[in-house]
């Protein structure tokens, strides 16, 4: 048995819409900054390919190290939201944990109390995404509205 409360399940679904809405707005980047055919990519894919074109950007100093820095943690928080939605979900029986169920994926490893924390981090990283492209690639932002927060408060917020 899989030791997963509603507070779990209500946290995946959670990680499932902030996964949907981030990968919405990663593909309009996307067609924003490149005249390549859309094209039915991964997530992960996408936001590689975002990375690409970036990095091709003539940017204001400190741009690219903060797309980076952004870029990067979305890769590992896709890697541990793959882990949550496609990962194999055991109880570590022996362990003295309070929160012994973990979804292991091929590249992370979640552990049930920590699904809400990774909904959490995909909002945080996609607003400094969104922040970042107004503030370095304005094209790229369309007509979104800028969040609030600095760069400097959301880069705090990811571990």
């Amino acid at each position: 048995m899989i030791g997963l409360t509603d507070k779990h399940y209500a946290a995946i679904g959670r990680v499932a819409v902030e996964s949907c809405t981030l990968d919405r707005e990663v593909g309009e980047y996307l067609t924003r900054l490149s005249s390549m055919p859309r094209r039915s990519l991964m997530l992960g894919d996408k936001v590689t390919l975002l990375k690409k074109i970036l990095a091709s950007r003539p940017m204001a100093a400190g741009g690219n190290p903060q797309f980076n820095f952004a870029l990067t943690k979305l890769r590992d928080l896709i890697d541990r939201r793959n882990a949550l939605a496609h990962g194999v979900w055991i109880s570590e029986v022996d362990s003295s944990a309070y929160d012994n169920t973990i979804a292991r994926g091929r590249k992370a490893s979640v552990r049930a109390g920590d699904i809400a924390a990774v909904a959490e981090q995909l909002r945080v990283a996609r607003k400094l995404l969104l922040r970042l492209c107004h503030e370095y690639c304005p094209i790229a932002a369309g007509g979104k509205r800028r969040p609030a927060s600095s760069v400097a408060e959301l880069m705090k917020q990811l571990p």
